[in-house]
Formats: C-alpha cells, sequence, structure tokens
C-alpha cells in the first residue's frame, strides 16, 4: 500500500439486483452533475452494482468530460441499464441453466451489458473491480485490468477473461442461478506480500458465486483508500413476524439474509470507526434510509408513505416498469445529494432539479391493489373460509 493509493477516492456500488442497480444510477447522476465522477480512482461493484460498474466501465472512453461533467452520461449509461432492467434475467437464465448449465447467465450479459470484452480491455484509469465469493475458500475475490486478486493465493495475472463471465459470477446467487466456473488449472498466481516468490500453479477450477456472500457492499476492495464514497442499494431483511405460509421456506432462506445483514452491518460499523478515529473520510448513502429525517436539509419534497414504498421493491433480476425504473434513480439521486452535502463542503453546485421530475414524490405513493394473500384473505382463510368477491 502506497501513500498515494491512501489519498485516493474509492466508490462502492453495493448488490441487490435490479433495484440497486437503478439506485446507483440516481447517485451516479448526482455525482456526475457536482463534478464529482471524475475524480474517483476506483469503482467496486457487487452483484447489482456490478452490473453498473460494467455498464461505466466499457462506456467511460466514450463519456465526453467537459469541466469534470459527462454530458452524456444518461446516452452512455443510463439508458444501457434501462434497458437490461427492462428484462426478466433471473428466471430466463435460471431456467436456460438448466441446459446450458453455468454459462446461460454468462451468455444474456454478453448480449444484453457488455459484448464479449475481457478485463484487459477495460480503463486504466478509473480503475473498475468486480467482486465474486470464491466458495472453495469462503473468501472475496476481485477482478480487475490486473488480473484476479484471490487474496491467500495471491494475484493471478489473467486479464482474458471475459466481462460478461465476471459479471455472472458477482451475481450468481445459488439456488437459483448456478455458480460460475473458471479454470485456472496450471496457471500461475504470485503472492503479494512476496512478489519475489516463485508463481505457484492452481490445481483446478474456481466456483464462484454472488459477492454478496461475502461483502455484500464492495467495500473489502477499496479497503485502503482515504475517501470512500458508498451507494448502499442492499435490502433490509428485518420483519415483525415471519407470516405462516414462509415458516417452511424461512428456515432456508432467513439464516442466509441474516448473514447478508450481518456482513454489511459489521462492514458499516468498521467504516464508521476510522471516520471516527480519522483515518478515513466516507460518505454512505443508502436505499433503506429515510430521507425525511434530514428534512432541514432535504432538497425535494418526500411524502411520508415513499420510504416503505421504495423498500418494498422487489430484489430479484426481473423487469421493472418505467416508472419504477424512474423512481428508483430519482431515490437515488436524492439520498445521494443529502450524504454529499452532508460530508462535503458547502459550495456544492445546488441541483438543478431530480433526473425525472415528472416522477417525484411529492404526493403518496399509490397503494396496489391487495393480493389473494392479504389481510382480509388471510384472516378468512385463517378461519376456515372462503374470500368472496
Amino acid at each position: 500500500m502506497t501513500a498515494e493509493s491512501e489519498e485516493q477516492v474509492g466508490l462502492a456500488l453495493s448488490g441487490g439486483g435490479f433495484r440497486a442497480s437503478l439506485f446507483h444510477l440516481g447517485g451516479l447522476w448526482r455525482l456526475n452533475e457536482i463534478g464529482k465522477l471524475a475524480e474517483i480512482d476506483a469503482i467496486s461493484g457487487v452483484s447489482g452494482g456490478a452490473l453498473v460498474a460494467g455498464v461505466l466501465g466499457t462506456r467511460w472512453e466514450r463519456l465526453r468530460f467537459r469541466n469534470c461533467r459527462a454530458d452524456n452520461f444518461r446516452e452512455e449509461v443510463i439508458e444501457p441499464v434501462f434497458q437490461l432492467c427492462s428484462r426478466n434475467i433471473d428466471v430466463a437464465s435460471a431456467f436456460a441453466g438448466l441446459f446450458a448449465g453455468p454459462t446461460a447467465l454468462e451468455k444474456r450479459y454478453e448480449d444484453l451489458l457488455v459484448g464479449k470484452r475481457t478485463l484487459r480491455q477495460l480503463p486504466s484509469s478509473p480503475r473498475f473491480i468486480f467482486n465474486a465469493c470464491h466458495l472453495e475458500t469462503e473468501s472475496n475475490w476481485t477482478f480487475s485490468r490486473d488480473g484476479v486478486d484471490t487474496g491467500e493465493f495471491g494475484r493471478v495475472e489473467k486479464t482474458d477473461i471475459p466481462l460478461a463471465k465476471v459479471l455472472a459470477a458477482s451475481s450468481a446467487l445459488p439456488p437459483v442461478l448456478p455458480p460460475v466456473r473458471l479454470p485456472l488449472r496450471g496457471i500461475a498466481a504470485t503472492a503479494e506480500a512476496q512478489p519475489d516468490s516463485e508463481p505457484q500453479p492452481f490445481m483446478g477450477t474456481a466456483t464462484l458465486a454472488d459477492a454478496g456472500l461475502c461483502d455484500s457492499l464492495g467495500l473489502h476492495a477499496i479497503r485502503h483508500m482515504k475517501h470512500l464514497l458508498v451507494s448502499d442499494g442492499t435490502k433490509s431483511f428485518r420483519r415483525s413476524a415471519i407470516p405462516p405460509w414462509e415458516v417452511w421456506t424461512s428456515r432456508i432462506t432467513n439464516p442466509m439474509h441474516t448473514a447478508f445483514e450481518q456482513n454489511r452491518h459489521l462492514r458499516m460499523e468498521q467504516l464508521a470507526s476510522d471516520i471516527e478515529r480519522g483515518e478515513k473520510s466516507g460518505v454512505v448513502w443508502a436505499l433503506r434510509d429515510d430521507p425525511r429525517d434530514n428534512h432541514d436539509r432535504l432538497s425535494f419534497p418526500v411524502r411520508p408513505g415513499w420510504t416503505s414504498y421504495i423498500r418494498s421493491m422487489r430484489t430479484r433480476m426481473a423487469a421493472f416498469t418505467a416508472e419504477e425504473k424512474m423512481r428508483l434513480v430519482n431515490w437515488g439521486y436524492i439520498q445521494c445529494d443529502l450524504a454529499i452535502g452532508a460530508g462535503g463542503p458547502d459550495s456544492l453546485p445546488p441541483s438543478p432539479g431530480l433526473p425525472f421530475p415528472e416522477y417525484g414524490f411529492d404526493r403518496e405513493p399509490e397503494r396496489k391493489r391487495k393480493s389473494r394473500r392479504s389481510g382480509d384473505y388471510r384472516k378468512l382463510k385463517a378461519r376456515g373460509r372462503r374470500a368472496t368477491g
């Protein structure tokens, strides 16, 4: 670690499915407006955040920065992610995986997002980092233009890995989406702590899955940097009670959800501790937060019902409506604007308005029609009576 790296600025884009991807877009939109996007030295992505980082990385050199602001950000970044989030990726890839195996998800990302680009085709600056969980060692692996950082095994200087495969590894959450298999037999790894040591070859294939199993925020890969920006689109799994019909499935999902949440909590605590001791500076904006808690600094009206509405949106990699996409971008924009305003100088340029002003939060959200499993139906069913109408 060098003094130069300690002064760099890192951005972490968390996991959380397409919902997180769209939320991150709002934060990136605001960072671009205030000229901060061009100042970032490394972008670390997990799952839904990795998809956004993949789009940004493959289009970075096409962005036209004028006075530190990309004037074609919407066309080059927003629109490709919007197109991806109009597709049902998870179910389609799960069914295709029954025949094509773990390559089905990779093929979807190749066709819809990044083409046949490889790691070595990423820009040299900023450094784009993609995270995945190595299931054999239960550790976080990172992929970048420089190769693969495997942690205990060292660095693998393999840069011809398809970016689509890396994105698939970062977002493949078993059992719905099978882990990605990366052949590494005979490829040498050099320990960073002992750069003069003889490289040791791998003996087999690496099995990689959703990085959220190790680090749902993407903070580990940029932990050495002095200035950290964190866009947290993860879902809170806290509930007051488990519905009766979920008792059996919750035996499988709840332990995994608990691990995700504890992982996030510990990393957030560590970051807060580092900031408090003056070792780092950092800004975090989270989808789950209620912007009205900072009403004195809130630049846009937000009615009370919107926080729970946004929190309840699905985290699947499934199609979102045009309204949902624009609402989530606006929500990320507001949360980032609040966080940057609180942690930065007072001279930040004021917001010119929401990215999609027709989808603001000044009116209460329309409540969705109750499903057959909602309130009254459950009560009637519990009493053994049929719900009519």
